[in-house]
């Protein structure tokens, strides 16, 4: 009972804010970015799984989009 009393008021001590945006991350292809995001009527790439799940008929054969997003942190 003890250990758990001092581990929780460690934990309450030690935290520090948190902030997150999940799966959702924006920007997805370079087509659609620069068109504005108006990219549903014409997804003919693997993007459109995230802008217009359908478009995905429109593709044929195997596709890959490789992409990094740059995640910065900080620790102010």
């Amino acid at each position: 009972m003890r250990n758990n009393l001092l581990l929780c008021l460690l934990a309450l001590l030690l935290a520090r804010p948190a902030a997150g945006v999940g799966i959702r991350l924006l920007n997805q292809g370079a087509d659609a970015v620069a068109r504005g995001n108006a990219f549903v009527a014409t997804a003919d790439d693997p993007s459109a799984l995230f802008y217009n799940p359908a478009g995905i008929t429109q593709l044929e054969g195997h596709h890959i989009q490789p992409g990094a997003y740059l995640i910065y942190l900080d620790n102010r």
